[in-house]
């Protein structure tokens, strides 16, 4: 397939990626409300990486890694969020690694040598923790778009 056929086919399947962008926040929601904290963060992240991607895709942009942050950095200046989006981005990138591993680094250090599991660590979802403070950061915000 040639390169312009190709980042056209990819390029119409923006709303796939929104869609499961979507889903993905469901998911969060889900996890919140059921108390297992790590996987709401986990997939919070998740759900806002993929809506990211939708973006450059619907722009026919190609977007390669998995922190928000300087995902949307990389996009034009004029489809870049403003500062409450970045501060909540910043805030999900967090949540990509050491929710879900027990041994990852900024979960020790964080927790000054924590040795217990992701689950048993609250994380900025929590009521204690960024959900309260920047409710548009949390899994319990509104979806859609707009």
């Amino acid at each position: 397939m040639e390169e312009r056929a190709y980042h056209q086919a990819v390029s119409n399947r923006y709303l796939d990626w929104f869609r499961q962008a979507e889903a993905d926040l469901a998911a969060a929601r889900d996890s919140l409300a059921a108390g297992h904290f790590e996987w709401a963060c986990f997939t919070a992240q998740q759900a806002a990486e993929k809506a990211v991607k939708a973006l450059f895709l619907r722009r026919g942009m190609d977007a390669w890694g998995h922190t928000i942050t300087p995902l949307m950095g990389n996009l034009p200046e004029e489809a870049r969020p403003g500062e409450e989006i970045i501060n909540c981005a910043k805030v999900l990138d967090k949540h990509y690694i050491p929710t879900r591993y027990p041994n990852d680094h900024r979960l020790l250090f964080a927790f000054g040598g924590l040795t217990q599991p992701p689950s048993a660590v609250p994380c900025s979802l929590t009521p204690n923790g960024c959900a309260r403070t920047t409710p548009k950061c949390s899994p319990c915000a509104g979806s859609g778009p707009g």
